[in-house]
């Protein structure tokens, strides 16, 4: 029966250590040590089911610690083996008789779903085979802290209201960020930025919340956003970026998501002998969870873009998707302008998530990753690049003559590249009509006006024009 609790202590420790790497693996593996364990008691040789049968009577030994850990997707208990014991159970509850049933195992850990923020009492016996209890019960709290701080930034262009947050400590992961506008939620997003178009001028406030997987909610981070101006500005351009293209510094590309901050010279084997661990076990035990740690504490990847032509009164948007597998860690976007033609001449670096840029024909975007701590991993993902322009209002009057066949010819006073609109009114008591003649083409310079009369006749009048378009 020693032999058999030994290899049962054994399996049960290889259980725990699939628990952080496949709990769906270390689930499937408990079930088979549970019916394997009893199969093996059953059938075992007459001598041992006779030692069984005499100790039967006696109670296992008491659970004597529990080793709680707040993991991003559950909570995990683990707990010494106790002599005798085939099962444990756990009951949540301060009285063991009146406890609420928890779990019953075979194993000597177990992973509970996480819970709301609070205090849970727990109380945890040993099982012999022959179902007695332990005597005594084990009793421990587990304790679930409130998720941390959000700060909120708010900037406005024009009528872009840009809103982007820091991501909140939490014990377990972040499932989503609900968003408000004057209390009403608008969006849920598990990225940390958004972009939001206010047709209407006014003082608005931004509330921002974090809920993670349990469904437990950060308080709410507020700003207030003053938008004025007229909606002038129009999106030109949409580029999503592929990882695998851009530049990367101590990052990697795995499923078409960008891995951060990794050490890709190190080898395996050095990996393990600069640290005098001899297995992966002991590397689990020095805090470092997953194989390919411990990390570096920067990265970075950069990806450049050119847009054909210089556009002028342009602002630059990047957005993205951010996982915090580990540790704590900040991502600045970095955004470099220019326009030679070169695409070599860079300007100095302007930090932020969206930044104004009077002129712009390469644009360079750097994805700057740092941390504090060498067990920090990051994922991001769906890297978007926005690009948006202004546009500009030109107006005039000319004489619109009869006598010019094909229209009057009228030049832009400002160089455009596209028009969007283009009309044209005259002042008049009785009916005249003003027609525009225009072939939308790039960087228009010229269109043709004619006046009409209410019998279909050109004649001579003012007209006044006005034309909208991207500069």
């Amino acid at each position: 029966m020693a032999e058999l609790i030994s290899h049962r202590d054994k399996a049960a420790a290889l259980v725990q250590f699939y628990r952080r790497e496949d709990p769906r693996l270390a689930e499937i593996l408990d079930t088979i040590l549970g019916d394997l364990h009893h199969v093996i008691v059953t059938v075992n040789p007459i001598e041992s089911v006779i030692s069984g049968q005499l100790a039967s009577a006696v109670a296992p030994g008491d659970v004597t610690n529990v080793f709680i850990s707040l993991l991003p997707l559950n909570i995990q208990l683990a707990w010494p083996s106790a002599s005798n014991a085939q099962f444990y159970e756990i009951r949540e509850g301060l009285v063991w008789e009146t406890a609420s049933f928890v779990v019953k195992t075979a194993s000597l850990s177990v992973a509970l779903n996480p819970r709301l923020i609070g205090t849970y009492d727990y109380l945890i016996k040993a099982i012999n085979p022959s179902n007695v209890y332990s005597n005594n019960a084990f009793a421990f709290q587990v304790i679930i802290p409130p998720l941390g701080v959000i700060i909120l930034s708010v900037s406005v262009i024009d009528n872009n209201v840009l809103l982007s947050w820091t991501v909140p400590t939490s014990v377990f992961q972040i499932q989503h960020y609900n968003v408000y506008r004057n209390t009403f939620q608008f969006a849920e997003l598990t990225g940390n930025f958004l972009a939001r178009f206010e047709a209407a001028s006014g003082l608005y406030t931004f509330e921002v919340e974090a809920e993670d997987v349990a469904g437990n909610l950060s308080a709410k981070a507020s700003a207030s956003a003053n938008v004025s101006q007229p909606p002038d500005y129009v999106l030109q351009d949409t580029r999503v970026v592929d990882p695998s293209t851009m530049t990367l510094v101590n990052s990697a590309v795995v499923n078409g998501k960008l891995i951060a901050c990794l050490d890709l010279v190190e080898t395996f084997e050095a990996h393990f002998n600069s640290r005098s661990w001899l297995d992966p076990e002991d590397q689990v035990t020095a805090g470092y969870e997953r194989w390919i740690q411990d990390n570096l504490l920067s990265g970075s990847a950069l990806d450049q873009f050119d847009y054909g032509t210089v556009l002028n009164n342009t602002v630059a948007t990047v957005s993205f998707l951010k996982e915090v597998f580990s540790g704590t860690n900040d991502v600045t976007v970095t955004i470099k302008m220019s326009f030679s033609l070169d695409g070599v001449t860079w300007s100095s670096e302007s930090i932020g998530e969206a930044q104004f840029i009077p002129s712009v024909r390469y644009l360079r975007v750097k994805l700057e990753f740092s941390t504090l701590s060498d067990d920090a991993m990051i994922e991001i993902s769906n890297i978007v690049i926005n690009l948006s322009v202004k546009r500009e209002v030109d107006s005039g009057s000319v004489m619109a003559e009869p006598t010019d066949i094909d229209g009057t010819l009228v030049f832009f006073n400002k160089t455009f590249k596209d028009i969007d609109s283009l009309t044209a009114t005259v002042e008049s008591i009785t009916p005249i009509f003003a027609i525009v003649e225009f072939v939308d083409v790039p960087n228009p310079t010229f269109f043709r006006v004619m006046a009409f009369d209410s019998a279909g006749q050109r004649v001579r009048f003012i007209v006044d024009w006005k034309a909208r378009g991207i500069v």
